[in-house]
Order: C-alpha cells, then structure tokens, then sequence
C-alpha cells in the first residue's frame, strides 16, 4: 500500500515549520465524530497506520494549590470535575512538567469527583502550570498505565522502557487497502507511541 493510496480518504498533516516535527490541520469536530480516524505515515518508504476513536472529556470544574504533601519538598494540586452518567468514561490528565495520571469512572460514575495530585518537589512560587484533562479509549487508557508503571524506578516517561510496551500503529507497507490492517506485520519494524484524538480541556493555576 503507498501513501497515494490512503491520502484519496483523508486529509495530509502539514508540517507547521520545516524540522519542526509538529504535523497539523484543521478538521472539524463533527467529522471526527461521525468517522473513525486514522493516521498514516510514510518513514523511508515504510507505510505506519493505526485506527482510534474520538474520545470525549470534560470540563475542569475547579484547579487549585494544596497545602501540600506529607513531605514538605511535595506541592499538591487538587483538580475536580464531573463525570457523565452510566457511560464508561476514561481520561488522561496532564499536569504539565511531564506529569500524567491516567483515571477512569469505575467508582466515580456520573458523580463530582475531586482528588489531589503530589509533585515530588516544592515548585517555586509564581511557577505556571498549565494542566489538562484528555478523553482517552479503554486501550488508551490501558497503554498511559502500562507506560507510567515503566516510569516508577526514576524513568523518565520518554526514556526507553524496560520492557516494550506497543502501541496501536502498525507496519501496514504490506497490505493492499487500509481496511486490511488487521493484517498489518504485529512484529517486524513497529514503530513506538500511541496514535490518539481526543478532546481537551485545560486551566491554568499559579504556585503560591
């Protein structure tokens, strides 16, 4: 299969400046609902694809700082926002300084919900921090755990892990169509990361 092949269904991310690595378009709202997105990619003549849904998240209710941790080189945030009723929601949050947590509804559903989160270290005041809540799939949400756990013993979220944790983009250079990516190669030159489209919603809050 060539990239020729896949563009005739979709739309070509364009690179906002050369070398920059960051691809973009607009596509509205409405068509990311009603179809199911895909990403290809052409690497030195290797076509990567992968299929997600859209998912959904939710307004940020409130955001603010903490008295802090148990430990006094800890800030703490506390976040809250309401979650939809009898739905399976799951959701990426993003508290900035490469900080993730990832939740789900299971014991939450259709109720307000607050919780904090700790920072390992006191950030100095006046420090701005843009935090965000993502919509995320079950596999996505499922992917975020697994690569936040390889994280634990000090790594860094994008230092190589110990153990590989695949993601949903596969070696599709030998398929005829995209509708036949299930029988993309699963183990040869796969490519790292996770293809996700999501609604965001985000907030500011300034360290005291």
């Amino acid at each position: 299969m060539t990239l020729d092949q896949i563009t005739l269904a979709g739309a070509i991310l364009l690179e906002e400046s050369p070398g920059s690595g960051i691809y973009a378009r607009d596509v509205p709202t409405s068509q990311l609902m009603q179809e199911d997105p895909f990403i290809a990619i052409d690497y030195n003549g290797q076509i990567f694809a992968g299929f997600t849904d859209f998912a959904y998240a939710v307004p940020i209710d409130t955001l603010e700082q903490g008295p802090g941790g148990p430990q006094d080189n800890e800030t703490e945030l506390i976040i809250g926002f309401t979650d939809p009723a009898e739905v399976d929601n799951y959701y990426l949050l993003d508290f900035d300084l490469n900080e993730f947590q990832p939740t789900r509804d299971q014991f939450y559903d259709g109720q307000a919900f607050e919780f904090s989160f700790f920072y390992d270290e006191q950030l100095e005041s006046g420090t701005t921090l843009t935090v965000s809540i993502l919509g995320a799939t079950s596999d996505f949400y499922q992917y975020m755990e697994k690569l936040l756990e390889q994280t634990e013993d000090e790594l860094d979220l994008f230092d190589t892990p110990a153990v590989t944790v695949r993601g949903n983009i596969l070696n599709a250079s030998d398929i005829e169509t995209i509708s036949d990516l299930s029988e993309a190669n699963l183990e040869t030159n796969f490519p790292l990361g996770y293809f996700a489209v999501v609604q965001e919603y985000k907030q500011t809050v300034i360290i005291k």
